[in-house]
Protein backbone atom coordinates (compact mmCIF):
# COMPACT_ATOMS: atom_id res chain seq x y z
CA UNK A 1 0.00 0.00 0.00
CA UNK A 2 1.60 3.37 -0.81
CA UNK A 3 0.70 6.20 1.36
CA UNK A 4 -1.85 9.18 -0.27
CA UNK A 5 0.51 11.50 1.64
CA UNK A 6 4.28 12.26 2.24
CA UNK A 7 3.70 13.10 5.96
CA UNK A 8 0.57 12.23 8.15
CA UNK A 9 -0.53 11.87 11.52
CA UNK A 10 -1.21 8.41 13.15
CA UNK A 11 -3.78 7.78 15.55
CA UNK A 12 -1.51 8.28 18.46
CA UNK A 13 -0.35 11.58 16.94
CA UNK A 14 3.33 10.69 16.10
CA UNK A 15 4.20 11.58 12.38
CA UNK A 16 4.74 9.22 9.84
CA UNK A 17 6.81 9.98 6.83
CA UNK A 18 5.80 8.26 3.48
CA UNK A 19 4.86 4.86 5.56
CA UNK A 20 7.83 5.05 8.27
CA UNK A 21 7.69 6.25 11.89
CA UNK A 22 10.35 8.52 11.74
CA UNK A 23 11.73 10.88 9.31
CA UNK A 24 14.52 9.44 6.71
CA UNK A 25 18.17 11.01 6.13
CA UNK A 26 18.22 13.31 3.27
CA UNK A 27 20.42 10.60 1.39
CA UNK A 28 17.80 7.91 1.34
CA UNK A 29 15.39 10.55 0.31
CA UNK A 30 17.30 11.99 -2.85
CA UNK A 31 17.65 7.57 -3.91
CA UNK A 32 15.80 6.76 -6.21
CA UNK A 33 13.80 3.42 -6.26
CA UNK A 34 14.52 -0.03 -7.22
CA UNK A 35 17.98 0.74 -7.98
CA UNK A 36 21.07 -0.24 -6.07
CA UNK A 37 23.48 2.42 -4.64
CA UNK A 38 27.25 2.53 -3.09
CA UNK A 39 26.64 4.46 0.18
CA UNK A 40 30.00 6.80 0.99
CA UNK A 41 32.01 6.01 3.07
CA UNK A 42 30.65 2.85 4.64
CA UNK A 43 33.82 0.83 3.96
CA UNK A 44 34.27 -1.88 6.52
CA UNK A 45 38.12 -1.72 6.11
CA UNK A 46 37.17 1.32 8.06
CA UNK A 47 36.78 -0.29 11.61
CA UNK A 48 39.53 -3.44 10.91
CA UNK A 49 41.00 -4.03 14.33
CA UNK A 50 45.14 -3.27 15.32
CA UNK A 51 46.82 -5.37 15.84
CA UNK A 52 45.60 -7.53 13.42
CA UNK A 53 43.71 -10.73 14.36
CA UNK A 54 45.02 -14.18 12.65
CA UNK A 55 43.95 -15.16 9.45
CA UNK A 56 44.95 -16.27 6.05
CA UNK A 57 42.42 -13.16 4.64
CA UNK A 58 42.05 -10.45 6.81
CA UNK A 59 39.12 -8.66 8.26
CA UNK A 60 37.62 -8.63 5.37
CA UNK A 61 36.66 -12.37 5.50
CA UNK A 62 34.22 -11.01 8.02
CA UNK A 63 32.01 -10.99 4.59
CA UNK A 64 33.71 -12.21 1.79
CA UNK A 65 34.40 -16.24 4.08
CA UNK A 66 30.89 -17.12 4.24
CA UNK A 67 29.39 -14.82 6.72
CA UNK A 68 26.73 -12.85 6.85
CA UNK A 69 24.88 -9.75 9.01
CA UNK A 70 21.99 -8.93 10.75
CA UNK A 71 19.48 -5.87 10.63
CA UNK A 72 18.42 -4.17 14.03
CA UNK A 73 15.11 -2.76 12.35
CA UNK A 74 14.26 -0.35 15.13
CA UNK A 75 16.66 2.34 14.08
CA UNK A 76 17.65 0.31 11.05
CA UNK A 77 21.69 -0.66 12.08
CA UNK A 78 22.98 -3.19 10.55
CA UNK A 79 25.53 -5.49 12.56
CA UNK A 80 27.73 -8.35 12.29
CA UNK A 81 29.95 -10.06 14.83
CA UNK A 82 31.95 -13.18 15.29
CA UNK A 83 32.44 -13.70 12.01
CA UNK A 84 35.66 -15.78 9.39
CA UNK A 85 36.30 -18.78 8.70
CA UNK A 86 38.08 -21.97 9.61
CA UNK A 87 41.39 -20.14 8.58
CA UNK A 88 40.24 -16.73 7.07
CA UNK A 89 40.26 -14.52 10.35
CA UNK A 90 40.02 -15.26 14.03
CA UNK A 91 38.48 -11.36 14.97
CA UNK A 92 35.17 -12.03 16.74
CA UNK A 93 34.73 -7.94 16.83
CA UNK A 94 31.29 -6.71 16.42
CA UNK A 95 30.70 -3.91 14.01
CA UNK A 96 27.63 -1.90 13.25
CA UNK A 97 26.46 0.58 10.62
CA UNK A 98 23.70 2.91 11.59
CA UNK A 99 21.63 3.48 8.12
CA UNK A 100 18.78 5.74 9.64
CA UNK A 101 21.27 8.69 10.23
CA UNK A 102 22.42 11.74 8.32
CA UNK A 103 26.17 10.48 8.18
CA UNK A 104 26.46 6.42 7.97
CA UNK A 105 29.02 5.37 8.90
CA UNK A 106 30.76 1.57 10.54
CA UNK A 107 31.40 1.84 14.61
CA UNK A 108 32.82 -1.06 16.41
CA UNK A 109 30.69 -1.65 19.56
CA UNK A 110 33.46 -4.79 21.15
CA UNK A 111 36.96 -5.28 19.87
CA UNK A 112 38.12 -8.49 19.25
CA UNK A 113 39.19 -11.09 22.06
CA UNK A 114 42.75 -10.49 23.31
CA UNK A 115 44.96 -13.01 21.04
CA UNK A 116 46.67 -15.02 24.27
CA UNK A 117 42.96 -15.97 24.81
CA UNK A 118 42.29 -17.28 21.36
CA UNK A 119 42.31 -20.94 20.81
CA UNK A 120 41.42 -23.03 17.85
CA UNK A 121 39.10 -25.79 17.47
CA UNK A 122 36.69 -24.32 20.30
CA UNK A 123 33.26 -22.38 20.09
CA UNK A 124 34.68 -20.11 22.92
CA UNK A 125 38.25 -18.62 23.48
CA UNK A 126 39.52 -18.37 26.80
CA UNK A 127 37.90 -15.40 27.66
CA UNK A 128 34.50 -16.98 26.70
CA UNK A 129 33.29 -14.85 24.34
CA UNK A 130 32.41 -16.84 20.64
CA UNK A 131 35.16 -18.09 18.43
CA UNK A 132 34.63 -16.66 14.95
CA UNK A 133 33.79 -18.90 11.96
CA UNK A 134 31.65 -18.97 9.20
CA UNK A 135 28.37 -17.26 9.94
CA UNK A 136 26.30 -18.14 6.76
CA UNK A 137 22.82 -16.92 7.19
CA UNK A 138 22.99 -17.92 11.10
CA UNK A 139 22.81 -14.41 12.47
CA UNK A 140 19.59 -12.86 13.43
CA UNK A 141 18.30 -10.06 15.22
CA UNK A 142 16.09 -10.87 18.21
CA UNK A 143 14.18 -7.31 19.00
CA UNK A 144 12.24 -8.72 22.15
CA UNK A 145 15.76 -9.47 23.79
CA UNK A 146 17.48 -6.51 21.62
CA UNK A 147 20.57 -8.96 20.99
CA UNK A 148 22.15 -10.65 17.85
CA UNK A 149 22.44 -14.06 18.02
CA UNK A 150 24.23 -16.07 15.53
CA UNK A 151 23.34 -19.90 15.41
CA UNK A 152 26.00 -22.87 16.73
CA UNK A 153 29.26 -22.51 14.75
CA UNK A 154 32.55 -24.51 15.71
CA UNK A 155 36.26 -22.05 16.01
CA UNK A 156 39.12 -21.20 13.93
CA UNK A 157 41.02 -24.74 12.32
CA UNK A 158 44.78 -25.46 13.13
CA UNK A 159 45.68 -24.32 10.49
CA UNK A 160 44.97 -20.68 10.48
CA UNK A 161 48.03 -18.39 9.71
CA UNK A 162 48.62 -14.70 9.05
CA UNK A 163 48.24 -11.55 11.17
CA UNK A 164 50.35 -9.84 13.88
CA UNK A 165 50.70 -12.44 16.10
CA UNK A 166 52.49 -16.11 16.90
CA UNK A 167 50.53 -19.21 15.79
CA UNK A 168 46.95 -19.96 17.40
CA UNK A 169 47.30 -22.38 20.44
CA UNK A 170 45.09 -25.59 21.06
CA UNK A 171 43.06 -25.01 23.96
CA UNK A 172 43.26 -27.32 27.28
CA UNK A 173 41.03 -30.87 27.47
CA UNK A 174 38.97 -29.57 29.88
CA UNK A 175 38.34 -26.51 28.02
CA UNK A 176 37.79 -28.54 24.73
CA UNK A 177 35.60 -31.03 26.41
CA UNK A 178 33.09 -27.82 27.82
CA UNK A 179 32.90 -26.15 24.25
CA UNK A 180 34.46 -28.07 21.51
CA UNK A 181 31.67 -29.48 18.93
CA UNK A 182 28.91 -26.69 16.78
CA UNK A 183 26.24 -26.62 19.28
CA UNK A 184 26.20 -23.27 21.05
CA UNK A 185 24.73 -19.83 20.03
CA UNK A 186 26.41 -16.52 20.85
CA UNK A 187 24.48 -13.77 21.65
CA UNK A 188 25.82 -9.97 22.07
CA UNK A 189 23.78 -7.67 24.24
CA UNK A 190 23.34 -4.61 22.55
CA UNK A 191 22.42 -3.18 26.18
CA UNK A 192 25.69 -4.59 27.74
CA UNK A 193 27.87 -4.16 24.62
CA UNK A 194 29.11 -7.50 24.82
CA UNK A 195 29.05 -11.02 24.33
CA UNK A 196 26.37 -13.21 26.86
CA UNK A 197 28.23 -15.80 28.61
CA UNK A 198 27.88 -19.42 27.07
CA UNK A 199 25.22 -20.77 28.92
CA UNK A 200 22.94 -17.66 28.10
CA UNK A 201 20.87 -19.48 25.57
CA UNK A 202 20.87 -23.10 25.87
CA UNK A 203 22.74 -25.72 23.44
CA UNK A 204 21.15 -26.92 19.99
CA UNK A 205 20.04 -30.55 20.38
CA UNK A 206 19.21 -31.21 16.87
CA UNK A 207 20.92 -32.98 14.01
CA UNK A 208 22.91 -32.26 11.22
CA UNK A 209 26.14 -30.51 10.54
CA UNK A 210 26.21 -26.44 10.87
CA UNK A 211 27.57 -25.91 7.17
CA UNK A 212 25.52 -23.46 5.06
CA UNK A 213 22.09 -24.50 6.82
CA UNK A 214 18.79 -22.44 6.67
CA UNK A 215 18.02 -19.79 9.50
CA UNK A 216 15.60 -17.44 9.34
CA UNK A 217 13.50 -15.42 11.85
CA UNK A 218 9.62 -14.68 11.92
CA UNK A 219 9.63 -11.12 12.80
CA UNK A 220 5.96 -11.19 14.39
CA UNK A 221 7.15 -13.07 17.47
CA UNK A 222 11.34 -13.61 17.16
CA UNK A 223 10.71 -17.40 16.43
CA UNK A 224 13.46 -18.61 14.66
CA UNK A 225 13.23 -21.41 12.22
CA UNK A 226 16.72 -23.82 11.92
CA UNK A 227 16.98 -26.13 9.53
CA UNK A 228 20.54 -27.86 9.32
CA UNK A 229 21.97 -30.17 6.32
CA UNK A 230 21.29 -34.13 6.65
CA UNK A 231 17.85 -33.72 8.72
CA UNK A 232 15.53 -34.54 6.27
CA UNK A 233 14.64 -31.20 5.74
CA UNK A 234 13.07 -30.85 9.21
CA UNK A 235 13.40 -27.54 10.24
CA UNK A 236 13.85 -27.02 14.25
CA UNK A 237 12.24 -23.71 15.87
CA UNK A 238 13.73 -21.48 18.49
CA UNK A 239 11.22 -19.64 20.47
CA UNK A 240 12.37 -16.53 22.34
CA UNK A 241 9.13 -14.87 22.60
CA UNK A 242 6.99 -17.07 24.64
CA UNK A 243 9.89 -18.18 26.94
CA UNK A 244 12.78 -15.57 27.07
CA UNK A 245 16.18 -16.28 26.69
CA UNK A 246 16.06 -19.61 28.34
CA UNK A 247 13.91 -21.09 26.11
CA UNK A 248 13.09 -24.52 24.12
CA UNK A 249 14.51 -26.16 20.83
CA UNK A 250 11.38 -27.62 18.81
CA UNK A 251 10.75 -29.13 15.71
CA UNK A 252 7.78 -28.12 13.65
CA UNK A 253 5.87 -31.77 14.13
CA UNK A 254 4.73 -31.30 17.97
CA UNK A 255 1.82 -29.31 18.45
CA UNK A 256 2.67 -28.97 22.43
CA UNK A 257 6.55 -29.22 23.71
CA UNK A 258 6.76 -30.32 27.04
CA UNK A 259 4.37 -27.75 29.42
CA UNK A 260 5.13 -24.62 27.38
CA UNK A 261 2.32 -23.79 25.72
CA UNK A 262 1.08 -24.83 22.04
CA UNK A 263 3.34 -25.01 18.88
CA UNK A 264 1.71 -24.20 15.87
CA UNK A 265 2.25 -27.34 13.53
CA UNK A 266 1.85 -24.96 10.47
CA UNK A 267 4.03 -22.76 8.56
CA UNK A 268 2.74 -19.37 8.02
CA UNK A 269 3.04 -18.34 3.96
CA UNK A 270 6.54 -17.03 3.91
CA UNK A 271 8.47 -19.73 5.54
CA UNK A 272 6.68 -22.35 3.85
CA UNK A 273 8.09 -20.89 0.53
CA UNK A 274 11.39 -21.02 1.74
CA UNK A 275 11.64 -24.35 2.75
CA UNK A 276 9.19 -25.80 -0.10
CA UNK A 277 5.50 -25.77 -0.23
CA UNK A 278 5.38 -28.93 -1.95
CA UNK A 279 4.91 -32.64 -0.13
CA UNK A 280 8.12 -33.99 1.11
CA UNK A 281 8.80 -37.69 2.95
CA UNK A 282 10.82 -37.66 5.87
CA UNK A 283 12.27 -41.34 6.94
CA UNK A 284 9.79 -43.05 4.73
CA UNK A 285 7.04 -41.34 6.11
CA UNK A 286 4.96 -38.49 3.22
CA UNK A 287 4.39 -35.54 5.21
CA UNK A 288 1.20 -33.75 4.81
CA UNK A 289 1.47 -30.45 2.24
CA UNK A 290 0.98 -28.02 4.79
CA UNK A 291 2.94 -29.57 8.06
CA UNK A 292 6.90 -29.10 8.81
Amino acid sequence: MIPRADVYTAASGQAIYAGCMAPQPAWVRALPLWRWHEIPNTALSSVDPSPRPLGSTGARSKIEAYCGATLKRSGSIYILGAAGGHANYAGNEVDALRLNTAVPGWVQLRGPTYFPNVVTIAQRYLDKRPAATHTYGMTQFIESLNRMIVMCTPGPSADIGGGDDGPIQVPPPEWAALYGGDKIPATFSLDLNDWDDPDFIPPYVGPGTFTAPLCVRDPRNDDIYYSREYTGGVPWRRCFSRHGAQSHYGDGKLRRHGATGSFRARWDRSLRYLFGPRRRRTNGRRLPRNDV
